[in-house]
């Protein structure tokens, strides 16, 4: 079962399934602010240092496999 893509309610059922990665990425991920479209969400993250930013972002990639979602850092 599923919905028709392209349909308005997809949006906004997405835009319910991901408030709480927002929270939490957001919480925790203090220079981060989400920019989202359609069913992608994109928190641009700027560091001198690669290492520092991929453990930064550590727990989100926990709360991703809890939650059936997929990240690409």
């Amino acid at each position: 079962m599923g919905l028709p893509q392209g349909s308005a309610v997809s949006t906004i059922l997405f835009a319910i399934y991901t408030v709480e990665a927002h929270e939490f990425v957001e919480s925790r991920v203090l220079e981060a602010r989400a920019l989202s479209f359609v069913d992608d969400v994109t928190w641009p993250v700027v560091g001198e240092e690669v290492g520092l930013l991929v453990r930064t972002l550590e727990p989100c990639e926990r709360w991703a496999k809890d939650n059936a979602a997929e990240f690409e850092t």
